[in-house]
């Protein structure tokens, strides 16, 4: 399923997580009967924080990451696209903050690799 992989060559791990920006690139046909969702304005988030729009929004997850088992923990890689929602916590000049703990969200939750 998948074909190539490739990680911006200055990430660097931990808390900042910085350039943490990776390309996946899918074998053809991969995704034949998935509809692709529409991307946003490039200033959309300046846009809605400007009218006082993000604080409690919600945002759709999708992230082809690892799933967190806890007990001792688990990471599983299941390789196909997830889907959830969460909410908006605020927007500084570098992140849209957004709650990923489950315990907040009701289920939905971010994991490793999830960018």
């Amino acid at each position: 399923m998948l074909d190539q992989r490739g990680v911006h060559p200055d990430y660097v791990d931990g808390e900042a997580r910085r350039n943490d920006l990776a390309v996946v690139l899918f074998r053809e046909g991969t995704f034949a009967n998935v509809t692709p969702v529409n991307r946003p304005t490039l200033t959309l988030l300046s846009t809605l924080s400007d009218r006082g729009g993000l604080h409690g929004d919600r945002v759709t997850l999708v992230g082809y990451s690892t799933d967190a088992e806890l007990g001792p923990p688990r990471y599983l890689y299941p390789g196909y696209r997830q889907t959830g929602t969460a909410p908006i916590q605020g927007l500084t000049p570098n992140w849209l903050l957004i709650q990923g703990a489950t315990a907040a969200t009701g289920g939905s939750g971010l994991c490793y690799g999830d960018s």
